[in-house]
């Protein structure tokens, strides 16, 4: 440990990147500690508080959450509600590297169970109150709306669908799919059309995973007559009740992520859509081809028959802690 603590600080960054993953894995709780007392340092650089952030995050040891708190108060005074954090980060005139920090902060509690901070990714996807920014911070606070659960989230990703970046619109879509509201198939039908040609197939692939069989089943979005989504949707809606987070059609349940990491070709989303609703992971290797990983439904199969029982079925969970759907769809920002 004393040799890969030095190397957290080591000006090859190589080494240093791989001297945080090293202390995000370690099982030893003193790594939570080291890691702690770098994201406090007034020595670091921004971009490696940002690393030491990230490793907590994945550690997945709620000890660090007021750490974390403490450090994103330095910055700004957090709160809940959307619209009084814009004022208060407003007035605060943050940095665009500081910006970065404070979604990775914010991430890293949702991933240790908290939410206070949940709201400034909400905050910092907006396009109308971060024109001036770097894009990349818009591209991580919309990657981060899959890891949180705020008011006015819905309102974010809807208006992030329409924005010029592909990496942006992505973001939003992948975020809406693990929302699984009714109200975020409403918003993913507006790219699911042949006008926005390669985001309109992973748009699609999206409402099928949330509304299951239906005309885009197995489709690709040419195979299907101009508005034939829409009137199914039309036709169907009312059987989606509101405030359900649905997958496959019906209620989620951790039954039905195990089924889908069977399948190959679901393991890659699936796995990581499976710890961000529970904060287990399975396994999963980008590394390995997946039809070589069938032990990653194993796994998650025996995870559940041991952890998994007080999962609510339709339930909106965001790493192991059920979360307000209603709130997360609740216009708020407008």
């Amino acid at each position: 440990m004393p040799i890969m603590e030095a190397l957290l600080d080591d000006p090859n960054a190589d080494l240093s990147l791989a001297a945080y993953d090293w202390f995000a894995k370690m099982p030893d709780d003193e790594a939570t500690a080291v890691l702690i007392e770098k994201l406090k340092s007034d020595k670091l650089s921004i971009h490696e508080k940002w690393w030491a952030a990230e490793a907590l995050g994945r550690r997945g040891d709620d000890t660090a959450v007021t750490a974390i708190r403490l450090v994103a108060a330095t910055f700004v005074d957090a709160t809940p509600h959307p619209r009084e954090l814009e004022k208060r980060m407003a007035a605060s005139n943050l940095d665009d590297g500081v910006a970065r920090l404070l979604v990775r902060l914010a991430v890293a509690e949702a991933e240790l169970g908290g939410e206070e901070l949940a709201a400034v990714p909400v905050v910092l996807a907006r396009t109308d109150l971060n024109l001036g920014r770097d894009p990349i911070v818009r591209v991580e606070a919309v990657n981060a709306l899959a890891s949180v659960a705020a008011e006015g989230t819905l309102d974010v990703l809807r208006d992030a669908l329409l924005d010029e970046d592909n990496e942006i619109v992505e973001g939003a879509i992948w975020a809406l799919q693990l929302m699984g509201a009714k109200e975020a198939v409403d918003a993913l039908l507006m790219v699911a059309a042949p006008e926005r040609m390669g985001l309109a197939e992973i748009a699609l692939t999206a409402v099928v995973a949330v509304t299951g069989p239906g005309p885009g089943a197995g489709k690709s979005i040419y195979d299907l007559a101009p508005g034939q989504l829409s009137r199914w949707w039309d036709a169907n809606r009312s059987a989606f009740p509101s405030g359900i987070c649905h997958r496959c059609g019906r209620p989620l349940t951790l039954a039905t992520l195990v089924e889908l990491l069977e399948d190959p070709k679901e393991r890659p989303s699936v796995s990581k859509e499976f710890r961000i609703i529970t904060s287990f992971d399975c396994g999963f290797d980008v590394d390995i081809p997946a039809e070589q990983q069938d032990v990653v439904a194993g796994r998650a199969a025996h995870w559940v028959a041991t952890a998994g029982i007080r999962y609510v079925a339709g339930g909106f969970y965001k790493y192991g802690h059920e979360r307000d759907l209603h709130q997360a769809v609740r216009a708020s920002m407008r």
